[in-house]
């Protein structure tokens, strides 16, 4: 069975700003912004496409937002939701009622289903668990149903990963195991990860006294360093392969060059 990370969902203060620097940092652009589906639950969004996965941003424009709360209760930019794209929709309602994980908010739009799990029964992040047809076939209804057209691969063409950070990350991650399904690996002086497809969720020990949450992703393209050099100019926080901005560290990873068989 399929299970591949699709999207990750930012929760930032000023959505302007926020589009403005995703797009100089890693050269991508929006396919929506202000969908109305969002806009009904007192949210603005845009969402970036980086090749067929998607980096969404959220701000509340009205008070008793969740958003709004996770906002407040971290006290800026912050990670806030991660959306899982899979090929058997329909497994995961018994799985999750077995995992015993909590079920919020769940639907269908045409070829589109979603199921997104409370946070409290997983830890760290909202989590939602989608399927729109074939996983990356075109179709993702969260973009747009033209998003291929705001595609930009020059720098950046994927997400391969997220970071969770917690004050028991060992703890945290036993939990994901159990409710994805997914076998942890676990190796000795190392952060516990759990493997998708193609992508991978690691666990990681915070701060004394932080939140559990999400921190970072992980990008990868042909041009990173072009990413590095992007934010020299935005005065942004960077090293050797990372740069931080809205609140997420962006772990950047080069894409390997395709070596071409030479037949004999």
């Amino acid at each position: 069975m399929f299970l591949g990370l699709r999207q990750v969902c930012i929760a930032v203060s000023d959505i302007n700003a926020a589009v403005t620097t995703l797009s100089a940092l890693f050269d991508v652009e929006c396919s929506i912004r202000d969908d109305p589906h969002v806009s009904r639950h007192g949210l603005r969004n845009a969402v970036l496409p980086f090749g067929s996965a998607f980096i969404e941003l959220l701000t509340p424009f009205r008070d008793g937002t969740p958003v709004g709360r996770h906002l407040e209760r971290v006290g800026g930019d912050a990670g806030y939701m991660l959306i899982l794209d899979t090929d058997d929709f329909g497994f995961w309602e018994h799985h999750l009622l077995i995992a015993q994980a909590t079920v919020v908010r769940e639907g269908r739009d045409g070829t589109y289903c979603f199921r997104q799990i409370h946070p409290k029964s997983v830890g760290g992040v909202l989590l939602s668990i989608d399927a729109d047809g074939i996983p990356n076939d075109g179709r993702w209804h969260p973009a747009g149903s033209n998003w291929r057209a705001h595609v930009r691969n020059g720098r950046v063409n994927g997400l391969s990963g997220v970071k969770l950070e917690s004050a028991a990350p060992f703890n945290l991650a036993a939990r994901w195991s159990k409710v994805l399904d997914r076998q942890l690996q676990d190796l000795p002086g190392a952060d516990p990860v759990l493997a998708l497809d193609a992508a991978t969720i690691r666990f990681a020990e915070g701060q004394p006294g932080s939140f559990q949450c999400m921190t970072g992703v992980k990008v990868h393209g042909d041009h990173v360093q072009k990413c590095i050099e992007a934010a020299a100019a935005l005065g942004l926080q960077r090293g050797q392969g990372w740069v931080r901005a809205l609140g997420m560290t962006f772990e950047l990873e080069a894409t390997e060059p395709k070596r071409l068989e030479v037949k004999r």
